[in-house]
């Protein structure tokens, strides 16, 4: 407003003998008071507009968040769906193998070392649980021809003994030097349920606790 005064002032300066002066410039300087305050009034418009448009965005945000949540809400038929599904990835019979190396048949005495030495390369053995077994509650014992060979490595007890109940078959694949330091390794097939992680497995508890008799084996779990 002050450059639009300046700018009146040196006007009625020029105009200050013409005649009719006195109205003309009270005329002049309400049209430049009034061109004044519209332009400094533009600014707050824009802020208002910048403002409005700001609180719209915000609004579009929070519908859309609560539209997402909205429709990813489990329902009654997505929870039984979701279930019937993973009973039937948890029944799903797989075959799995481990392969390992008979400990401790050095100390099983010759009974042992003769029936290795008469066996054929695939011969079949029995695996029998030995949860007695002072060293290790785990242990699994190795049967050729009824003879006790040896064990399951401790390292590999746990799975084996815990996997025995779905025990296909288990077979020698290689031994050498019965008579010097025996070397048997054995190839162990079992066929088990697929299984649930725990995740899935709780969630099964969670929404439907009584289709938990619906498994092959509730505490087939795996990681």
């Amino acid at each position: 407003m002050e450059f639009y005064g300046f700018q009146s002032k040196i006007l009625c300066r020029k105009l200050r003998f013409l005649p009719g002066k006195g109205r003309f410039l009270r005329n002049y300087r309400q049209k430049i008071r009034i061109f004044a305050l519209s332009n400094s009034r533009k600014p707050a418009k824009t802020n208002q507009n910048t403002y409005a448009m700001t609180i719209a965005i915000v609004i579009a945000i929070i519908i859309l968040i609560v539209a997402v949540f909205y429709f990813r809400k489990e329902t009654p038929a997505s929870i039984e769906a979701k279930i019937d599904s993973l009973i039937e990835k948890a029944n799903t019979m797989t075959y799995g193998t481990i392969s390992c190396r008979v400990v401790g048949i050095y100390y099983r005495g010759e009974k042992a070392l003769d029936a290795l030495r008469y066996a054929d390369d695939d011969e079949f053995v029995t695996l029998i649980a030995e949860p007695e077994n002072e060293y290790d509650s785990n242990a699994v014992k190795v049967i050729l021809d009824d003879v006790h060979i040896g064990y399951i490595p401790r390292e590999k007890s746990f799975d084996v003994s815990q996997a025995l109940k779905y025990l296909s078959y288990a077979r020698i694949t290689d031994k050498e030097g019965i008579d010097d330091d025996p070397f048997v390794m054995i190839e162990i097939v079992f066929n088990t349920p697929t299984g649930l992680t725990d995740e899935e497995m709780n969630y099964i508890y969670d929404h439907a606790p009584e289709r938990v008799k619906e498994l092959t084996d509730p505490t087939w779990v795996i990681e």
